[in-house]
This record gives structure tokens, sequence and C-alpha cells, in this order.
């Protein structure tokens, strides 16, 4: 008996020693002040709220988060970011957290962090456990299965008890509304605060000195680019001078598709251009995946870790826009246009190109090209090797870059297949949507337009005798010319043909005689590119003085604008050209 009544003592001792405690430590927290209070949280929802520490003092943290099931990754979590070091203080993690009692998935952090004086911003984000971006892979079957699991369970009932509360006895403790960049000076920055964005800014540089870049973007494992990302142009010449890239970026935090450039860099003087392009998705209007540690900075700040040296930047006003020669831009699906240009004297032109590079058939399906209209050699034309990624889907692809022309007169040709193209995008549209086609300007502020001139009518060239191009179905054109001497001539010609017969052909006739002196026979072709059926031949002969008819021949199928199988690589001269060879 005597031995019960020691235990129901040590048992009641026990009681009253634990009430205490409580009391104690209910006591102690009415001491402290809730400074920070995330509830009531919102499922996708990212929460932060700034705050300034004016002496060293020691915070407590009570956050419930989440992992996923069989995961050490929690997608529900809070962290703390140094402002002024652009690190992370404190980040919640699987290891720093005990799972709740009865619950799955919630996991809980309680407990106290010491902060130095400075600049913090408290963030909390409830993703969910779920997601189908850009990273989604699946090992196994047994993967699909807990991810087809995973997508009907009720992430909402998760967020009813999610909570992230920061206290703390200390008046050191201050809240602020905007946190701002403690190293060096802010000379030029573009924040994308939402999808789709593409911005730039210009800016001067008086001597050359080193410039810090501060950059976040997006890296898409799938397509092997970054599709949120910065770059930088010598506004002059327009050449690549720095760019954001995979390999030159460090993790972000959050999700490892979230990428960090952080370093200086050293430009010599003169007028640059910075550049910020987004895709359609993951961004601070909504992240698809955990956001990086700083998302308030997505996007390129540049700075100078010496304030002293601020003032050898200045703003720049791209003046390109006044040195446009002709652009065309902006087509739908099936569209093709052409423009013409004559050079007066030798000069250097930029070409800005952008078009839908088809992956699968490796080859461009809306591109541009340059020909001399004196012998219909192409100058210039877009191709895997001179283009580079034009942001959004992987298959946009831009060229940007300088050209020379001799004296003459050229045509600008652009041309789109049946799908993704200007606002019938059926990926991602590239990031300068606007100058989707070809643009070409001047170099140079001291650029002389005289030296170019353009027009939406070719000039007149001596050498040209016939041209019948772009022929539809059920089509029989003739046109005819006379030659006042014996002449070498060139017969460019491009059809149909299969199984050695000519279904879209051309042929020449004597005028005089009707006699056939040349015929586009099946024998004579090779293939043009696209479709096996498609024929060219490009051929040179000599013809006697007299008169000529020149005939171009289609069938009920499969001609310029109307395919019914993939097109030629030049299908602008689906047709007949005849020119005098010099």
């Amino acid at each position: 008996m005597a031995s019960l009544k020691a235990w129901l003592v040590a048992v009641l001792l026990v009681f009253v020693a634990g009430w205490i405690l409580l009391f104690l430590a209910v006591a102690a927290r009415a001491d402290e002040n809730t400074v920070v209070s995330f509830q009531d949280i919102i499922q996708d929802d990212l929460e932060s709220q700034s705050f300034e520490v004016s002496a060293p003092i020691t915070i407590s943290i009570d956050a419930i988060g989440a992992s996923k099931r069989g995961s050490d990754d929690l997608y529900i979590y809070g962290w703390i970011f140094n402002n002024d070091t652009r690190e992370p203080k404190w980040v919640m993690d699987y290891d720093n957290t005990d799972r709740m009692r009865h619950e799955k998935e919630l996991r809980r952090f309680n407990g106290e962090i010491d902060l130095e004086p400075g600049s913090y911003t408290a963030y909390y984000y409830a993703g969910r456990s779920y997601h189908f971006g850009k990273d989604f892979r699946i090992g196994d079957f047994d993967d699909f299965i807990k991810i087809i699991g995973d997508a009907f369970s009720d992430d909402d009932d998760i967020a009813e008890g999610l909570e992230f509360v920061i206290t703390t006895q200390d008046e050191s403790f201050q809240i602020i509304k905007t946190p701002k960049l403690a190293s060096g000076k802010i000379v030029c920055q573009l924040l994308a605060h939402s999808d789709n964005y593409y911005e730039s800014e210009g800016f001067t540089l008086a001597k050359a000195i080193p410039i810090r870049i501060y950059a976040i973007g997006e890296y898409s494992k799938s397509d092997k680019v970054m599709v949120d990302y910065a770059w930088i142009v010598n506004a002059d010449t327009r050449e690549n001078v720095w760019l954001m890239e995979r390999w030159n970026t460090a993790p972000a935090g959050g999700a490892s598709k979230n990428r960090l450039f952080n370093d200086e860099i050293e430009l010599p003087v003169g007028n640059y251009i910075l550049y910020y392009a987004s895709d359609d998705s993951h961004s601070p209007d909504s992240w698809n995946m955990p956001p990086p540690y700083d998302p308030n900075s997505w996007g390129v700040t540049l700075m100078v870790d010496d304030p002293a040296l601020a003032g050898s930047i200045k703003p720049y006003e791209d003046t390109q826009s006044t040195r446009e020669i002709l652009a065309i831009t902006r087509l739908g699906n099936n569209e093709y246009e052409t423009k013409y240009f004559t050079v007066k004297r030798p000069v250097t032109l930029n070409i800005y190109a952008i078009g839908e590079y088809d992956e699968y058939g490796d080859e461009f399906a809306d591109y541009g090209w340059i020909e001399d209209l004196s012998n219909l050699n192409r100058v210039w034309e877009m191709d895997r090797s001179n283009t580079e990624f034009a942001g959004g889907s992987s298959k946009n692809r831009k060229f940007v870059g300088n050209v020379e022309f001799e004296p003459g007169n050229y045509v600008v040709y652009y041309i789109t297949d049946d799908s993704h193209s200007y606002r019938h995008w059926n990926a991602s549209p590239p990031a300068d949507q606007r100058h989707y086609g070809i643009t070409i300007y001047g170099i140079g502020a001291d650029f002389d337009k005289s030296a170019v001139v353009a027009t939406n009518h070719p000039k007149r060239n001596g050498n040209m005798l016939v041209s019948i191009t772009a022929v539809r179905d059920n089509k029989e054109i003739s046109r005819s010319f006379t030659l006042d001497c014996q002449s070498r001539v060139r017969i460019y010609a491009i059809g149909e043909g299969k199984r050695h017969e000519m279904y879209d052909y051309a042929w020449v006739e004597n005028a005089n005689t009707g006699r056939v002196v040349w015929e586009m026979t099946y024998r004579k072709t090779k293939h043009a590119g696209g479709a096996r059926k498609n024929r060219m031949v490009d051929d040179v002969i000599t013809l006697d003085r007299g008169s000529y008819t020149v005939y171009y021949i289609t069938d009920d199928s499969h001609s310029f604008g109307d395919w019914n199988d993939d097109r030629p690589n030049d299908p602008i001269h689906w047709g007949v050209t005849v020119t005098l060879v010099e």
C-alpha cells in the first residue's frame, strides 16, 4: 500500500510540475511580441514580410510546413533571406523540422535563431504536393501511381493548419515595406513581375569599370535553355557582350530550375542595352514550383559595389528604331512577304530576324532570306548554325548580326508555315513577339541613310528575262523574251516530280518555230528540300539570237500556298526564273 501511495504522490508531483512549466512557458511567450504572422494561408501563395534589425537579436520561429510522401523535400516551408548579403539566413527543411503527430505530411519547426544587424525578408511558400512543370519526370510506374494519388489529394485541407509566426522580446526589430540592396548602387534594373515579360534599358559607360550583375531566371531541363534570362548587347554593333546561361549561373534556391548569376563583369567604354525576357510560366505572378530564395529580385539588376563609380554610368536611349530600313514582321500562318532595297555603295547592315525551327524536320518552318536580284544568289539566310534561342519555346530562334552588302538590288523574303506564328502560337511565343519576322537596320549613330533605299516593288533588273514564281494549282503561265545576240542564260526552276515524271515543271520554246529548246525533266533535277517530290534545276544554257517563250504548268495539288506535303526550302521560287549570265 505504501508503494502505491508513493507512486500516486510521484504522479501528482509530475502533473503539478508540468503545469508549472507550461505556465512559465506561456508567461515567457506572453512577454514576446508577435512581429511576423502568416496565417489563413492560401494554397500556391507566397507570403513575405521585410524587416530590419538594428542590434544582434534572437527571434523565435513557429512554422508548419509539409513534405511530399516518401520525399525529403518540403513543398510548404518558410525561410529568412538576408537582403544585405543576398543569401538565406535560415531555411526550413526536412532535417530541422519534426513530423507532427497524427499527420502524414505536416512538419513543424519550433526554435530560435540569432540575427545580426541588417535587412531581412521572411518568406512562406505554400506549394502543392504535385506539379506538372518543366522539370516533371516519372522515374518508374510507382512514381506515376504516387503522382496520380497526390493529384487527387485535397491540398486545401492541409492549408487550413498552416502558419508561420515570428516572435521576439527585442525592440531592435522593425517592420519595413520594401528592402533595398545594400551592396553598392543600382544603376539599371529590370524586374519581371509577371509572365511573358520583355523589357530593355540602355546605359552608357563613360569609362571601363567593374559592373556587378545580379540576375535570377529559369532554366528548362527539357529544352536545355534559359527561358527566363537576361543579356546585354552593344548598342552600336548589336552584338551580345554578356548572356545569362546554364553554365555561368548557380542554384538560386527553391526549384532546381531557379538559376542565379551574381558576379562582376567589365565592359569597355560605349553604349549598351540590358534586356530581360520571361516565358509564359513560373514568375512572381504565379510560381508553378518553389520560388528562389530572393523572389522579389526575379529579373536583373546592375550595380556598382563602389558607389563612387556610379557617376561613370549614364542612361542611354536606344536610337536603333530611327535607323530602320525595312521590316517584314507579325506575319500569321501560311503567309509570305517580299520587300526590296537598293545598295548604292558598300555598306554593313544589321539584320534582326526571329522564326520557328522545326527540330524534328531539322529545318526552319518560319524564316527569312535575302537574294541578289541580279543572279538570284542568296546572300544571307537563317539557318540553325547562325541563329540562337529567342526565348519561349525552344523552337523559337533568332538571328542578330551584321552583314556586308555590295552595291546592287536585293530582295528580302519571309515565309511562315501553317502553325506557330504571330498571334497563332502553338507553344510559348518568343520573347520579342512584336519583331517576329525580319527587320533590317543601319548601324551606328552616324549611319548614312542615303546609302540604302528600300521599296515594296523591285527595281528593274537588266539581267532578268522572265520570272514566273509562287505558282499555285492548275496554272499554265507563259512569258516571252528576246535576245539580240547569242547569249548564255540561267534557268532556275522548282516543281513537283516523282517516279521519273514531272507534274509541276517548266520548258522553253523558240517563239518562231515552236521547237522546245529546253525542258525541266526529272533526270535534270535534284532534291529541293522538304518532301522528296520537291525537285529543282539550276541550269545554264546558250541560246541563239531570237524570241523565246517560257512556260510553267502545275497540276491540281502540291503547289505554292497549298502544299500537301513538306514544302521545298525555297518555296517562293516554285516556278521558273530566267536571267542573263554576264
